[in-house]
């Protein structure tokens, strides 16, 4: 039976004998930093301090402390690498960022042009959705309306690129 004037040492110390079986070799709350692996989807912070969902590409073979992770919707050159045990700037997915993803019909992103040599970001809605797949329509209809992934890094979070979608000012409705 716990009191309230145990020592914090006592209260770990229940904790550990009460545990059942087996559970000491449970691995500890870091552990899936250990495994992460090439596609394994993470929070990670940029460089500026925003979080973003992103993806390992690349895990270091040694001593294999690091990773190097891509944020999505961003080109390749801003990829970064990342220590595995930085609990400021690694986190599993969802720690720090919403599944933003879950789009619905009416919801604003921002939407890439299709103009490799010059790629440009556009303020866009979400027009129709049809299970994994949405269609996206620019606001300002400058580019064609496309059907979509909604995991694509075709499309991002409003505010992500688009300077005036981060103070919620969009200039449109759905």
């Amino acid at each position: 039976r716990l009191r309230l004037d145990d020592a914090s040492a006592g209260l770990e110390r229940l904790r550990l004998d009460d545990a059942p079986a087996g559970l000491d070799d449970a691995p500890g709350p870091a552990a899936w930093r250990r495994t992460l692996k090439p596609g394994d989807q993470v929070d990670a912070k940029d460089s500026a301090g925003n979080w973003f969902d992103a993806v390992v590409v690349e895990v270091e073979e040694s001593p294999g402390t690091k990773v190097k992770v891509h944020m999505n919707g961003w080109s390749s050159r801003w990829d970064s690498w990342i220590d595995r045990d930085d609990e400021t700037s690694l986190q599993p997915l969802f720690a720090r960022t919403d599944d933003w993803r879950r789009l619905k019909v009416g919801d604003v992103c921002e939407m890439r042009s299709e103009n490799p040599a010059k790629p440009l970001w556009y303020e866009a809605h979400v027009a129709d959705v049809a299970g994994d797949r949405v269609q996206v329509r620019t606001i300002a209809q400058s580019q064609p309306s496309r059907w979509l992934e909604a995991s694509s890094e075709q499309i991002c979070r409003p505010g992500t690129h688009l300077r005036h979608l981060r103070r919620g000012q969009a200039t449109g409705q759905a």
